[in-house]
């Protein structure tokens, strides 16, 4: 027998050892230990800085099966977040859309005794809602705090003042006196 294939049966011989209960059992209680497990962590974060360690996981993540299972436990992971921590959810959003904290918003309601900046309503206008952060789209200003009516109807019309107006003298020219 040559020597390439004597490495080449040890190699499968080897691999199908490591496979056996016993081998795996033991082969976690090695890895356990702290001069071990402070080896393979330096072994593994050389590695995955390496190039072949990038590519390796370049081709990984491309995987179809891989991308579903990530999309599920990202989807999973968040879901849970914001469940648990509602507060800290609606103060990231606030800022990351329109850039104030969620302080910052209360001010603003208090600042608008606790109502609709357009019609005075106290009610947000939806089932378990807040008011809705009001804003130029254009330059991303913030104009106040609204009921979910509000803000639907200054959406409807595109936020164009002559619109409104126009809507206003409409309804006006057709009231019933």
């Amino acid at each position: 027998m040559s020597n390439e294939k004597k490495r080449q049966y040890m190699r499968e011989y080897m691999r199908e050892y490591n496979k056996t209960p016993k081998r795996k059992k033991y082969m976690q209680e090695y890895a356990q230990r702290p001069e071990v497990s402070d080896k393979i962590k330096e072994y593994q974060k050389n590695y995955r800085q390496s190039e072949k360690g990038k590519e390796t996981k370049k081709l990984y993540n491309q995987r179809d099966d891989v991308k579903e299972k990530e999309k599920t436990r990202s989807r999973n992971r968040k879901s849970d977040w914001h469940k648990t921590n509602p507060e800290a959810h609606r103060n990231c959003m606030l800022k990351y859309k329109y850039g104030i904290t969620l302080d910052d918003y209360n001010l603003m309601l208090e600042e608008q005794n606790m109502s609709c900046a357009i019609c005075g309503s106290t009610d947000p206008g939806r089932k378990n809602a807040n008011f809705a952060v009001d804003h130029d789209h254009k330059t991303n200003e913030i104009r106040g705090l609204l009921c979910h009516r509000c803000n639907m109807g200054l959406g409807y019309f595109d936020d164009d003042p002559v619109q409104l107006k126009q809507a206003a003298t409409y309804l006006e020219s057709n009231a019933e006196e």
